[in-house]
């Protein structure tokens, strides 16, 4: 896996978080008849009141904390310097009472609620990309998810939507020979998806969780509705997009739908609801499997701030492929 590789699949995994929520934020909390009637489709930037069109919101803000922590502790994640980034921002919207607990100086793993916090998920995407450069293995990534989920979450779905996501991004990087054609994305018994759904299986029998909040259950329902053509929007409208499990499934099907391309990011844009959060994560996933060609000339021209976000990425994948070559390739 060589330097440029690596690169090109940051810079399209971050600046496309950066587009995918910036289209979000003019459907968010709407609904699709309301997205309709007011921009037909969201293939592109679009203002809103108090909102410049292009602009970005807390799910590209924590994805961007996160992999400033990253770099500055030599990507690893130490827990002072994440929760001294996130404190940089002063509105952190549902995320606001944890962060609170950590200006006062509680510990990060000590300050997640105990209601079930999707908004967090973003923070997974760049442990995802470190751990493809590292080859991390899926213990050390699931030890390491479940430090940044306790910040915010204690809900036993936090943890397994954290790793479904983390684990999917490191896997369309690092694995990517093998999941060479969308179809091997879920199709058959070893696919990505399939084996994603496992490894969440396996995390969740001491949980306590419910079949409907178990998020193998929810990745299982997805790989059926694949397999049996459903549309983004008729899937994302049926599994919800509100807790855990929901976004982290809904993501995942809507980048397995259209891997190559843009076409997913608009389609979970246009929807509405928690449309800048899934957005955001479904671009992550794309731009990790298909690297910075699917980000179209226009829409990264009209991005708010793009060029720091692309220097981000480069900074966080060339700091990756050097721990990576330091320690062998493995962490």
């Amino acid at each position: 896996m060589t330097s440029e590789f690596l690169s090109d699949r940051f810079v399209g995994c971050l600046v496309g978080m950066g587009v995918g929520d910036a289209m979000g934020q003019a459907s968010d909390g709407m609904t699709p008849y309301e997205v309709m009637l007011a921009y037909r489709f969201v293939d592109g930037f679009f203002s809103k009141p108090g909102r410049q069109a292009g602009s970005t919101g807390y799910p590209f803000a924590l994805a961007a904390s996160c992999s400033k922590a990253l770099i500055l502790s030599g990507t690893g994640i130490d827990s002072a310097i994440l929760s001294e980034q996130l404190g940089r921002r002063k509105e952190w919207g549902p995320m606001q009472e944890s962060m609170a607990e950590m200006a006062k100086g509680k510990p990060f793993e000590e300050c997640g609620r105990e209601y079930d916090l999707s908004d967090f998920l973003p923070l997974v995407v760049p442990v995802g990309l470190v751990a493809a450069a590292k080859g991390t293995s899926d213990h050390r990534l699931q030890g390491v998810l479940k430090g940044i989920s306790l910040g915010f979450s204690k809900h036993p779905a936090a943890l397994v939507s954290a790793l479904a996501i983390g684990v999917v991004v490191r896997e369309s990087i690092r694995d990517f020979e093998n999941i060479g054609t969308p179809k091997e994305l879920f199709d058959g018994k070893n696919s990505l998806l399939r084996r994603v759904a496992a490894l969440c299986k396996a995390a969740e029998p001491s949980s306590g969780l419910e079949e409907k909040d178990r998020v193998s259950a929810r990745l299982e329902y997805a790989i059926r509705a694949l397999q049996q053509g459903l549309s983004i929007k008729n899937f994302v409208l049926s599994n919800g997009a509100s807790s855990c499990a929901e976004v982290a499934s809904s993501c995942l099907f809507c980048f397995a739908s259209a891997p190559e391309s843009f076409e997913s990011v608009s389609k979970v844009a246009s929807l509405g609801g928690r449309a800048s959060l899934c957005a955001c994560l479904v671009a992550a996933l794309v731009g990790s499997y298909s690297g910075a060609a699917f980000l179209l000339r226009e829409t990264r021209e009209g991005l708010q701030k793009e060029p720091v976000m692309e220097s981000l990425a480069k900074d966080l994948a060339d700091m990756a492929f050097k721990a990576s070559a330091s320690k062998g390739g493995t962490s």
